[in-house]
């Protein structure tokens, strides 16, 4: 009981705090792309989150799990209140700061669901830390659903609703799998498609609504998660106490070296290398709908007004989809074979969508991407919390993984149109499902 009720506090916080962000930055590829704002930004979020993910575990070995969840959540407030003021000097370092955040939060919150299945007294751990993972995504999935609903009604009913650039039109034969962003993105000047520019009253109170959701997040996390002993805090302060200053900075060199030696380790394993693809594709599917579809299929064909509807069926659909997978009545390598077989369905109706009045392909595409999503998203945590002891170096390598992902994608912006990206996509979902199976059937420990 103890251990759903934290379960249930760290769910509903960390949907609180990421579903905003998420629901930001997957309009920012169609948000004012004239001032560099959207693609760049997210690219500088991605590469951050990259980079500084080699940390997390001898940070989290420092001050602990709870500190860690809450100092990565706050950078997600403060991107929230920069667009405020959407200029690429606030916006851009807020992006920056949530990569940051975001390689603590996501390893954090993946490490704490897992440990709570340690923690009961179920003779199938397996079988327990796959339902409490898919307890923790469908709670965020409802998160990320009432986000999208909530866009959509403010920038609906409050001030003008659109202020859209005169004289744009758009060449809907170009859009979709046709659309070649590496002609307009990260550029200055574009007429490709209208911009999605809300009025400021709009704006400002979706901002306010989001930054207060944030806000109650992050206390849900501070009250609601009990945090380390107060007793073994001060024991270890009295510990650092004694020891000179020369020596602190030696064990602080010493932790650091242990962590990365610890993470190395983990990296070795020949299930990691076997499992790893799974993360990355996670992050691909991702960044294909914070970029691709928002802004190829919707943006350049219905306009960027419909942004909100799409991505709630979208959203509506991942959800579905973690309450009909998340019972794990099934074995992983099905589940694997089941993901693909989606993935494949979603990018062959990508490759062959064509625009139509109806825009009834376009419902289709968002629901079954969704439920692709959803079982995705729910096999990359899957991965991180069965096939792995260690927690923390696992769900550093899931992050990571998910992360390059996303930011491989905003990175093929420059070089690929979204054919050549959905080619792509589906070659390595076929080397990963393979590859996931036979670590599973062969490694396994």
């Amino acid at each position: 009981m103890i251990s759903r009720w934290r379960l249930y506090a760290l769910s509903v916080g960390y949907a609180l705090v990421i579903a905003p962000q998420c629901n930001l930055l997957s309009m920012q590829t169609s948000i004012d792309i004239r001032k560099e704002l959207g693609s760049a930004s997210v690219l500088v979020y991605q590469t951050l989150c990259v980079v500084t993910i080699l940390f997390y575990v001898p940070w989290v070995a420092i001050v602990g799990r709870k500190t860690c969840l809450i100092l990565g959540e706050v950078p997600s407030a403060l991107f929230t209140l920069s667009m405020f003021y959407p200029m690429f000097w606030t916006v851009t370092p807020a992006a920056a700061l949530i990569g940051i955040g975001e390689s603590m939060t996501a390893s954090v919150a993946g490490a704490m669901v897992t440990s709570l299945a340690e923690q009961t007294s179920e003779c199938d751990r397996t079988k327990e830390k796959r339902g409490l993972v898919g307890i923790f995504l469908t709670v965020f999935a409802g998160g990320q659903i009432i986000s999208c609903v909530t866009s959509e009604l403010v920038l609906k009913n409050t001030g003008n609703r659109w202020n859209v650039a005169a004289n744009v039109t758009t060449n809907v034969s170009l859009c979709g799998p046709r659309d070649c962003s590496m002609n307009y993105a990260f550029r200055n000047s574009s007429d490709m498609f209208a911009q999605l520019i809300p009025s400021k009253s709009s704006l400002y109170v979706l901002l306010g609504v989001f930054s207060a959701a944030q806000v109650f997040g992050v206390l849900v996390h501070a009250f609601g998660i009990p945090g380390n002993n107060k007793k073994q805090l001060i024991d270890h302060s009295e510990q650092q106490q004694l020891l000179s200053n020369d020596e602190r900075y030696h064990k602080a060199i010493s932790d650091l070296k242990d962590s990365l030696l610890r993470l190395i380790r983990h990296m070795r394993s020949k299930l990691r290398f076997a499992t790893i693809l799974v993360h990355f594709q996670h992050g691909l599917i991702n960044g294909f709908i914070w970029s691709e579809f928002t802004r190829a299929y919707i943006s350049c064909t219905v306009g960027v007004q419909s942004i909100g509807v799409f991505l709630l069926v979208l959203y509506i659909a991942a959800f579905l989809a973690n309450i009909a997978f998340a019972r794990p009545n099934f074995s992983m390598p099905t589940a694997f074979g089941i993901c693909f077989c989606l993935e494949a369905a979603v990018y062959s109706l990508a490759l062959l969508w064509q625009p139509i009045p109806e825009h009834i392909l376009l419902y289709i595409l968002a629901a079954l991407l969704g439920i692709t999503f959803g079982l995705r998203r729910l096999l990359s945590y899957w991965v991180a919390s069965v096939y792995f002891y260690d927690f923390d170096s696992s769900y550093v390598i899931q992050t990571g993984s998910c992360a390059l992902g996303i930011w491989t994608i905003y990175v093929w912006t420059f070089f690929f149109c979204v054919y050549t990206k959905i080619w792509l996509m589906l070659l390595i979902s076929i080397i990963t499902t393979i590859l996931a199976i036979l670590g599973h059937c062969r490694f396994r420990y």
